[in-house]
């Protein structure tokens, strides 16, 4: 009995590190093998079935959109939704559809993205008088958002020779720097199991033995798919709320910030974000890009940022290395040699 217990603790510890290993493969990922793999994922006939079960059975898969995650369609389009329609250019996907640029801007975004943009399984019908569209007009939009966006999808896992890819645009909104993902992929949110619904499409045959041997690998798909979005989504706006200044063109360069110190405060760990960062970076609204990892300083710089802030108060610029060193470790929790303090100190 004990080596029973013993065995299905040590297989469980296998699986649990093996989600692990899984999540920081797919936080590492490049955004191509991403798209990639989210692409995959859909189109196998399993994660259909599994999403839009027949019968009417209830979905053991639904996206959930989470707040605040935004497509940055019109960027997608090659123009502003704003813009008056005579003015959109014609060629390739947008050639002879201003009418159909209308009819997205009349309905507004929050429509367009909730019944064009997600899953959410609503009636035509309904869709359609939501939006304040007839019946014709609704089909006519779906059709070309859904080919837009295989296009626009197609084109992001062409493969680029660069150093970093850019995964959302900065906007200066309201109340300051907004996010909108490049990749409608982002928005469209992330994958919620029904567990219940899921045994109760397995146990009305509605799956048959062959796929619940592919459930396995398809659920941990989907798991890390999840694992990189949600982490990006709360890497993202973080990112831009703390050097919000610097990306809406207020001063030259990002303010000191520690990884580090951004992990803690979002629950991660700093390697979680530092494989997020890696290779990915940022539109800004001057349009020039920045890499993630720019938007961060290194150890030095917190160390010296924080040595700066002892020194400006009151009597700070009579105080030893030693005391320095001591206040840095008392209030910051900096462990830092009286040596390094004190080359750290004739750089400030």
């Amino acid at each position: 009995m004990r080596k029973k217990r013993s065995l299905g603790l040590e297989l469980s510890a296998r699986v649990s590190l093996e989600a692990t290993l899984r999540a920081a493969r797919m936080m590492a990922a490049g955004e191509d093998e991403f798209l990639a793999l989210e692409r995959a994922v859909e189109e196998d006939p399993l994660f259909k079935k599994l999403i839009r079960p027949p019968g009417g059975a209830s979905p053991a898969v639904r996206r959930r959109r989470q707040g605040g995650v935004n497509f940055a369609w019109s960027r997608a389009l090659g123009q502003e939704l704003s813009a008056d329609p005579g003015d959109i250019p014609a060629g390739g996907l947008l050639e002879g559809r201003e009418a159909v640029l209308t009819l997205i801007k009349r309905m507004g975004p929050g429509n367009f993205e909730k019944y064009f943009l997600s899953d959410e399984a609503v009636p035509s019908a309904e869709a359609a008088a939501a939006c304040g569209l007839a019946p014709a007009e609704f089909a006519e939009v779906r059709a070309f958002t859904a080919s837009f966006l295989a296009a626009h999808e197609r084109l992001q896992l062409r493969s680029v020779s660069r150093p970093f890819a850019a995964v959302a645009a900065v906007v200066a909104g309201p109340r300051g720097p907004e996010i909108s993902y490049l990749s409608s992929r982002y928005a469209r949110g992330t994958y919620d199991v029904d567990l219940a619904a899921l045994r109760g499409l397995g146990t009305s045959g509605l799956i048959s033995a062959a796929e619940k041997k592919r459930l396995r690998p398809l659920l941990a798909a989907l798991r890390s798919l999840n694992s990189k979005k949600r982490g990006l989504t709360l890497l993202l706006p973080a990112l831009a709320e703390r050097q919000a200044d610097f990306l809406l063109g207020r001063i030259p360069s990002p303010r000191p910030l520690s990884m580090t110190d951004l992990a803690a405060d979002l629950g991660m760990s700093a390697g979680s974000v530092s494989r997020l960062a890696a290779g990915r970076s940022l539109l800004m609204p001057s349009g020039e890009e920045i890499a993630l990892r720019a938007l961060f300083s290194g150890k030095g710089a917190r160390s010296i940022d924080r040595i700066r802030d002892i020194l400006i108060q009151k009597g700070g610029d009579r105080l030893t290395d030693d005391e320095v060193t001591v206040r840095l470790r008392e209030k910051y929790g900096l462990k830092l040699s009286r040596r390094t303090v004190n080359h750290y100190r004739g750089r400030i």
